[in-house]
């Protein structure tokens, strides 16, 4: 399994960008099947993902979706929160990508970060 420990900015339309190694089969083809779910909030993310030829290695960039708030106390995470994303990738075709294990991600929420 493809493995990832990342920070992602969990402030709503800001750009994150994870990096997935230890993968096979990636390639110009291989798209995120969105949306990324988070297993510990129910914050949403769209990716898209970002080949540089190395079948073993992704870039997926990332974006918070403009759902609710939904973190324990009712706020948006907060900074240092944990969160455990789920991403699923195909390449429209074989060989398949291989699946990404979910990804440990700390969550900041910086509202001044480039979008």
């Amino acid at each position: 399994m493809a493995t990832g420990q990342q920070c992602v900015n969990s402030n709503k339309g800001k750009r994150s960008h994870l990096y997935i190694t230890g993968g096979a089969n990636y390639s110009a083809h291989t798209t995120v099947v969105n949306p990324i779910t988070c297993s510990l909030t129910s914050i949403t993310f769209d990716g898209q993902a970002r080949w540089h030829n190395d079948a073993t290695k992704l870039v997926i960039e990332v974006s918070r979706n403009h759902d609710a708030a939904h973190a324990a106390d009712g706020g948006d995470p907060g900074d240092g929160t944990a969160g455990l994303l789920t991403i699923t990738l195909t390449n429209g075709g074989a060989p398949a990508p291989q699946p990404v294990q979910d990804v440990n991600v700390t969550y900041v929420n910086d509202s001044d970060a480039a979008p």
